[in-house]
């Protein structure tokens, strides 16, 4: 048997639908958080509406955790569609509520759970406009952390590079891409910031597969003018001083070992060419 919950609803309804959407943490307090409360004799006739009203009290007593937890185990038991679309709609903005005071630490994961739950919630119920707006505010927020994340991590890559550690800037470029992913195709498709963070990522990713590629070049360069007599060519290219010899000896050990083994076999080459207070910097 299907009811119609909002004959249960208490004095304080569901406040007036709002098409807005908002562009920081501090608009998840306006998400819709009206709870269904329903009376003992429907509580007998119906089960898990019980435990539905002892989660309401729990929410309202600011035990968000724990009321998230209870909506979650009426939505796993009830066979009532109705009952369950608005377990499942509670769940998911008792989790907004607990991100919002800090009682639930890991924003991103309840945020991402959340979004589920009024998804399922629309499946259910389609024409439910507090799952419609607290879904689009949830996807809107989540799209706007990642985008934060994925900037800080770009940020990071940057310093990181300035510093010859290659191999943890090429790792949080590839994080940056991993995180934005999502923003790109499902939370906020139409985001302007998210093509120019990817094409951020790829430029750093590029140049440090082209800091390899250049130092194998070197590498047969210098032996191939070995071959040729050219010590002062092989000498150069040697020695040479270049930020893409540090990236790709810091992101491919086999390339820095052979690099530094040619160094090794040839040092009476550049001794001869380079005494040794004229030798330029040895590239580490």
């Amino acid at each position: 048997m299907k009811m119609d919950w909002n004959i249960f609803l208490t004095a304080k309804e569901r406040r007036e639908r709002k098409r807005t959407r908002p562009l920081s943490l501090r608009s998840l307090r306006s998400f819709a958080v009206s709870i269904l409360l329903c009376s003992s004799a429907v509580a007998e006739e119906f089960p898990g509406i019980g435990t539905f009203n002892a989660a309401c009290e729990l929410y309202r007593a600011k035990d968000f955790l724990g009321s998230e937890k209870m909506f979650g185990s009426v939505a796993a038991q009830t066979e009532d569609d109705d009952l369950k679309a608005n377990a499942l709609y509670n769940q998911g903005t008792a989790l907004l509520a607990g991100t919002v005071d800090g009682s639930i630490s890991n924003r991103l994961d309840a945020v991402a759970q959340a979004i589920t739950l009024f998804e399922k919630t629309l499946e259910l119920a389609p024409e439910d406009m507090d799952a419609k707006q607290n879904l689009e505010r949830a996807l809107h927020w989540m799209a706007g952390s990642r985008i934060k994340r994925t900037e800080k991590l770009l940020d990071e890559a940057d310093a990181l590079l300035n510093q010859d550690q290659a191999r943890q800037a090429k790792e949080n470029c590839e994080t940056a891409k991993e995180t934005l992913s999502p923003v790109a195709e499902d939370f906020d498709p139409d985001s302007p910031k998210v093509q120019p963070l990817m094409e951020r990522a790829d430029r750093i990713l590029k140049k440090l597969e082209r800091a390899i590629e250049l130092t194998k070049e070197d590498l047969k360069n210098a032996r191939h003018a070995i071959d040729l007599y050219e010590y002062r060519a092989a000498a150069d290219v040697m020695l040479a001083d270049k930020p893409e010899r540090k990236w790709a000896f810091d992101l491919d050990e086999e390339l820095a070992k052979e690099f530094q083994q040619m160094i090794r076999n040839n040092q009476n080459i550049i001794t001869i060419v380079y005494p040794q207070n004229q030798q330029p910097p040895l590239t580490p």
